[in-house]
């Protein structure tokens, strides 16, 4: 079904804005896996996994950054793949830095739910704008 994997990605994106946890459950697989690559020695850039792991991550998250602005403005589609591309605006909490990146999600969708997802964002503005850890 076309645009079927879209809204399942869609229907994840939905819950995390509202930091739904069991949406965010019901909407991943039970081997689901998340991460954010490349920023592997800050908690929010450790591997997730399952429903409960894309919660602890969206609390940590949460916990580091104010979001100002979450724009997820294009969406792309091939077989069980969808891409999606947005920017995003936040503060970071500890000491008041603004973080604004470019992303690229790309998720694997499996039985109308997500079962993995990595996201790629601009490292540098993070790391500049984070504590070291």
């Amino acid at each position: 079904m076309p645009d079927a994997d879209i809204e399942a990605v869609k229907r994840l994106h939905k819950a995390l804005a509202r930091a739904d946890a069991d949406a965010i459950c019901a909407a991943v697989t039970p081997d689901f896996s998340w991460h954010m690559i490349g920023l592997s020695e800050f908690p929010i850039g450790q591997l997730r996994q399952g429903g409960q792991g894309m919660v602890d991550y969206l609390t940590d998250l949460l916990a580091v950054i104010e979001f100002q602005r979450v724009t997820r403005h294009t969406y792309l589609e091939r077989g069980s793949t969808v891409v999606s591309l947005g920017s995003a605006l936040g503060r970071v909490k500890a000491n008041g830095k603004t973080v604004e990146t470019d992303y690229v999600q790309v998720f694997e969708v499996r039985d109308g739910k997500v079962a993995r997802a990595r996201e790629y964002v601009d490292t540098d503005a993070f790391r500049a704008a984070l504590p070291q850890p």
